[in-house]
This record gives structure tokens, C-alpha cells and sequence, in this order.
């Protein structure tokens, strides 16, 4: 299992977490970071056909960086 932490503003986790409303993509731990489940992403963006994390952070596919992607 792999993990990639990214450093985020607190204005850019709170657009974060209202662009994804699935629970079962993200969870947020109790220092406020966010933990994103690339698989269940993927299967997120499939099924919109949009990659709503990589448009909003400017990043390229989140599954290709680690298993697990921490925004802090």
C-alpha cells in the first residue's frame, strides 16, 4: 500500500470536500486532513465521466500517485 500526502491551503480542502460528497471515496481524520481511496476515485470518475480533485488541485490522476492520497 502506498501513500502520498499533499499539502493543501484550509480554503482548498474546504472546496475539496464540497466537490466530493461520497463518503465512501474520502475520509477525514480528526487533525482535519483528508484521505482519499484512489481506487474508489476512479470508479467515482468513471461512472461522471469528469475528475472533479484533479480539475479543482490542478493535479494529474490521483490513482497513479498511490493507493492512498492524504490532503493535509
Amino acid at each position: 500500500m502506498s501513500i502520498k500526502d499533499i499539502p493543501l491551503s484550509n480554503n482548498q480542502k474546504k472546496r475539496l470536500l464540497a466537490c466530493v460528497k461520497d463518503q465512501s471515496i474520502f475520509f477525514q481524520d480528526e487533525n482535519g486532513d483528508i484521505v482519499v481511496d484512489t481506487q474508489a476515485y476512479k470508479a467515482l470518475k468513471e461512472s461522471l465521466q469528469q475528475s472533479p480533485i484533479e480539475e479543482l488541485l490542478k493535479l494529474d490522476d490521483l490513482e497513479t500517485l498511490a493507493d492512498y492520497v492524504v490532503f493535509q
